[in-house]
């Protein structure tokens, strides 16, 4: 899968995607609204204890999640 700018394209709306930071990190996250004040695209990601915030930093690239194993 191919890493894509969110300058270029953002990821569909409240949909699971994998997000790169600058800093390097990644994590499962959506982008949910885009501020009406500012124009800035707000962003949840998943915690390890596997609830959900408010992101205070913002992904650089995205791509899609893999497709989930088949259960036997």
């Amino acid at each position: 899968m191919e890493w894509i700018h969110v300058d270029n394209k953002l990821p569909p709306k409240k949909k699971d995607v994998l997000l790169y930071f600058d800093s390097g990190k990644m994590a499962v996250g959506f982008w949910y609204e885009v501020d009406e004040v500012t124009g800035e695209v707000m962003y949840g990601v998943c915690c390890g204890d596997g609830t959900w915030n408010t992101s205070d930093s913002y992904p650089t690239h995205w791509q899609e999640l893999p497709e989930e194993p088949e259960v036997f």
